[in-house]
């Protein structure tokens, strides 16, 4: 007797994933952080550190090639010293890390060899403004606890531009040159007047992982001996993994926890980030819980076919999410579902649906669209892994992401007026940085400023100097730039940070009847955000809003406790974007 085989009728359809490629570099598969390089190859730089000197040297090509950059740096002092050696630089990078073993933060990790990275100096948070003015001034000295420091625009080009495997050579053996020293410390500005460099980068995406086995060891760093275990991890704790190698890999647990863990002890797949967001099909009615336990209590219904907006969480197979403003944990099940049927499993995937009906669009574009069978999993491999496994097996498979696919094969999507609504999504010019000054006609997206691009059929957005650019990596690009603009105003809960007209509020009965409408503009502020007209003016305090949550790009839902729960809904214009406000 044939034995049965479950198609998985799964209705996740992977929005655009937020990996970001601003320019057209690339980042480098396997295991590797993920870095949106400038420069791939290993041989186009290397770096010399002279720790006689504590002078830091990039060369194009070769040692002793022309020089591309110099500067002071600051290596280990006498109890950390830095090995004098040839090295390779490793696959760990991070583009704004913590330290865990001395409580402090650093830009543009790389790695040399271990626990020994280059870096900039240290910041006393991830504010920008809050580096370190002890370690700028020591920079020329060898103070530092056996890793590299520069200054954050050394380290930022080190960090583009040296991919793992760039040569990298710490000598003890200069002559002293006090000349050159003192020329390279007054090239360094006051700590006052230096500028911290610009980065349109997008940052590094985070790799969700699990722990494979019981009693693994969570450490500050690579050493057993020399090196503290911070935590022991469970097999099945979720981690998000910061720095990726072959051998170890940089994590932080769901509580919070930073450390090392060795990568045999992971379960994860680094060229997918799979917590992307996902649409998400009940198949049949269920609830969204207040926590990842089905006795914790049901903040609402999810009807059998209606689609929720969700977010990978692989513990227990939850997903995080919201469904008509209403935002907790769901529990799909899928994987569980699967193992107790004894059946086998047989994935499929969707592609070409973004590219052929952008969400922002006001039309359909003809191009391919297709799907595809990605795995078949038979009953006995199915019952040697976990619940857990699994669930990161399905998501695995149904992951697509537009523009790794264009990059692969280009594939066109012809139509008319392709850039129209698209200011919806990108609410913020790349030139001038204004939010709210962006405008699209046909294939055209410009601002007042005199920035002008085109939307080509093949999804991007070509610039007048021919450079192309993805949606997905604007966008991360904005919202990093709207997150430091929110972290520089905290406090100060009077800085407007946008404003909207002619949007349209809406409240809701409980049995979702259309209570009142009244236009107005809507101003939103770091802690709250303000509706108002010639007749009246409403609050909602992001302290005392139980949920928020965005319908396409111009409609906001908002639950909001006041006494009892009330139900709002902001409607705009099409080109409005309520996405700024999520």
């Amino acid at each position: 007797m044939l034995k049965r085989i479950v198609a998985l009728a799964l209705c996740m359809i992977s929005v655009l994933a937020l990996i970001p490629a601003v320019s057209s570099a690339n980042t480098l598969s396997g295991w590797t952080s993920k870095v949106d390089y400038d420069n791939t190859d290993p041989n186009k730089y290397s770096i010399e550190i002279d720790l006689k000197n504590q002078i830091i040297t990039v060369y194009q090509g070769k040692i002793g090639g022309t020089i591309v950059l110099q500067s002071l740096c600051t290596t280990g002092d006498s109890k950390h010293q830095t090995g004098a050696g040839t090295y390779k630089l490793g696959d760990m990078k991070e583009r704004f890390g913590y330290f865990v073993a001395f409580g402090q933060y650093a830009q543009y990790w790389s790695q040399v060899v271990r626990g020994i990275y280059i870096h900039s100096v240290m910041y006393n948070s991830t504010k920008l403004s809050s580096m370190s003015r002890t370690a700028y001034r020591k920079l020329g000295q060898a103070v530092s606890h056996g890793c590299v420091r520069v200054l954050p625009h050394v380290a930022q080009f080190i960090y583009y531009n040296c991919p793992p495997g760039t040569t990298c050579v710490i000598t003890r053996k200069k002559a002293a040159n006090p000349t050159l020293v003192k020329s390279l410390k007054a090239a360094i500005p006051a700590y006052s007047d230096y500028e911290q460099p610009a980065d349109n980068h997008a940052d590094s995406p985070e790799i969700p992982g699990v722990i494979k086995y019981d009693n693994v060891p969570l450490r500050t760093g690579f050493s057993k001996s020399k090196d503290t275990t911070v935590a022991t991890l469970s097999k099945g704790t979720n981690v998000m993994l910061l720095q990726l190698a072959s051998d170890w890999c940089k994590v932080r647990t769901e509580s919070g926890k930073l450390g090392y863990v060795k990568t045999e002890y992971i379960l994860a797949y680094p060229d997918s980030t799979v917590s992307v967001t996902t649409a998400y099909t009940a198949s049949k009615k269920t609830y969204v819980y207040k926590s990842m336990s089905t006795s914790s209590a049901k903040l609402t219904t999810i009807p059998s076919g209606a689609q929720v907006s969700v977010q990978s969480n692989p513990k227990k197979g939850w997903w995080y999410g919201s469904y008509n403003g209403v935002t907790g944990y769901i529990f799909p099940a899928t994987a569980k579902l699967v193992k107790k049927s004894g059946a086998g499993l047989i994935t499929y995937r969707l592609s070409g649906g973004y590219l052929s009906s952008p969400r922002w669009s006001r039309s359909l574009r003809k191009g391919e669209m297709k799907g595809e069978i990605v795995g078949v999993y038979s009953p006995e491999e199915l019952a040697k892994l976990s619940s857990d496994e699994l669930h990161q097996i399905i998501v695995r498979d149904l992951y697509e992401d537009a523009y790794e696919s264009q990059e692969i094969k280009p594939i066109a999507y012809k139509g008319e007026k392709l850039a129209e609504g698209l200011e919806s999504t990108l609410f913020t010019c790349p030139c001038c940085k204004s939010i709210g000054t962006l405008h699209t006609h046909d294939d055209i997206i410009e601002c007042s400023c005199g920035y002008r691009a085109k939307y080509d059929e093949y999804g991007y957005i070509v610039e007048a100097d021919g450079s192309r650019k993805t949606i997905k990596a604007l966008d991360r690009w904005q919202y990093n730039l709207l997150r430091e603009q929110v972290k520089d105003m905290a406090g100060g809960t009077e800085a407007l940070l946008f404003q909207d007209a002619n949007i349209s509020l809406r409240k809701i009965g409980p049995d979702h009847e259309l209570v009142s409408e009244e236009m107005g503009t809507l101003y939103g502020y770091c802690d709250r955000l303000v509706f108002a007209n010639d007749n009246a003016s409403y609050s909602f305090g992001f302290d005392i809003l139980s949920g928020l949550s965005i319908f396409g790009n111009n409609k906001m839902v908002l639950n909001y406790k006041e006494g009892e729960l009330k139900h709002y809904e902001m409607h705009g214009p099409f080109s409005y974007s309520a996405l700024k406000y999520l």
